[in-house]
């Protein structure tokens, strides 16, 4: 039994604890959302996705190790997992206390690890658990259409044409003809990094992997020097890569914007995805 609980409060979306054992052993427990809770379509089963992810990719780069699950939620309502602690810090909450240079040895690393998370899917494009599609066009315009419904049935109020906007982009995602393994939610608070020796030490939430085009990890819109120079290529100066990151840049925002809606977010934490969107709909690519 634990001798102490901690509930973490950095995610958006699973509930998070982390149980102290007296032998000194430390693990997070993650447990989703109680049945009965409205979600995004492309949620449906992401913590079974988020496990089968991190257990796909152990040894190619640093995850936690999952010691156990119950995704029938027969233990306490929800399905739930139990992983090591990693250690190190998240490097939002470190990254603004390095110079330029030791930024830029972190985000190296980043690339290399974006890089070896590509591995080839065999089933198809899509979400890691499915949907599958031939085509990514056809996955990625899938996902677009969902999250459509998904406004609609919150009565999300969107600027005119943000639906729209996609369509003059959406051949450029022929240029995707191999899925590859996408983590699709590498921002600074999913990476854990060493103080001191600035390592990174672990990669989490996989909850939204898909099977896709790396080009639609956010890391590429920033363009920062050395997450390119870790991961090997820029892939927006390849074919199509202006307008597929135009895509995957509006599709986030969208997310992020009907999102706030279902979370319950305040009215300040969605001004900042309404005014990207705004933004982006004004610039058409």
């Amino acid at each position: 039994m634990p001798t102490a609980v901690k509930e973490l409060t950095d995610g958006w979306f699973n509930a998070a604890f982390l149980l102290s054992l007296a032998d000194g052993h430390e693990y997070v427990l993650k447990v989703a959302p109680p049945p009965g809770v409205k979600l995004l379509r492309y949620e449906a089963n992401i913590l079974r996705a988020e496990v089968e992810a991190m257990k796909l990719v152990q040894g190619l780069v640093p995850v936690p190790t999952v010691v156990a699950q119950d995704f029938a939620g027969s233990t306490v309502g929800s399905p739930w997992f139990l992983m090591d602690r990693l250690r190190g810090m998240p490097y939002n909450h470190l990254r603004d206390t390095l110079s330029a240079e030791q930024q830029r040895g972190v985000e190296e690393q980043v690339g290399r690890i974006v890089r070896a998370l590509g591995v080839a899917g065999t089933q198809g494009f899509g979400m890691f658990n499915g949907p599958f599609f031939a085509t990514w066009r056809e996955a990625f315009s899938h996902l677009m259409a969902d999250l459509r419904l998904d406004a609609e049935e919150a009565s999300v109020e969107l600027p005119d044409g943000a639906w729209e906007a996609a369509s003059p982009h959406l051949s450029s995602l022929d240029a995707v003809t191999e899925p590859r393994l996408v983590h699709w939610d590498l921002w600074e608070g999913n990476l854990f990094v060493d103080p001191t020796s600035l390592a990174v030490t672990g990669v989490i939430d996989f909850e939204r992997a898909l099977w896709g085009d790396p080009l639609i990890e956010m890391n590429f819109s920033m363009k920062r020097d050395g997450f390119l120079d870790g991961y090997g290529s820029d892939l927006v100066s390849g074919p199509g890569g202006e307008s597929r990151r135009y895509l995957y840049d509006l599709y986030l925002m969208l997310v992020m914007v009907v999102e706030s809606k279902y979370r319950g977010f305040s009215a300040d934490h969605e001004a900042w995805p309404r005014g990207q969107l705004a933004a982006l709909l004004e610039r058409g690519g």
